[in-house]
């Protein structure tokens, strides 16, 4: 991960304190998944649409960081999947997360995804709490 292509919860709280955002909590957040992410196959076979709970939307992602902000999470792009040989390639990279209290690492929308049918007061914190729950495991 190269420094220019990471965003830190820091940057997160700026960019949202200049454009006067308010700040999500787990009772507000209601994440945005992105439904336009494919496997390029090889010539001659469609694309295939990744399943959009790997792929979070940009600022859902920080919006996410900034519930999870005592964790130290840094955000970055790569593709949604892990491929190993193969003629195939991501249309897209998606957002992951990587917490600096015990180094674990998430695919943003698998995190996101306990919002899915937990949003709103008090859903919210039980998706929160197992999103922590998802972390403690490093």
């Amino acid at each position: 991960m190269s420094q220019e292509k990471q965003i830190r919860v820091s940057q997160v709280k700026k960019l949202f304190a200049e454009r006067d955002i308010a700040t999500p909590t787990a009772t507000t957040y209601h994440p945005d998944f992105w439904d336009n992410v494919y496997i390029i196959n090889p010539p001659g076979f469609p694309p295939t649409q990744i399943n959009p709970t790997y792929c979070l939307s940009i600022p859902s992602t920080l919006e996410l960081m900034l519930i999870l902000d005592d964790l130290q999470p840094v955000g970055y792009g790569a593709p949604p999947l892990t491929y190993t040989g193969g003629p195939y390639s991501i249309s897209s990279d998606v957002p992951w997360l990587k917490f600096g209290s015990n180094g674990a690492v998430r695919n943003a929308g698998q995190l996101a995804q306990y919002w899915l049918n937990n949003s709103g007061d008090p859903g919210g914190n039980t998706a929160e709490s197992r999103a922590r729950q998802d972390l403690a495991w490093g």
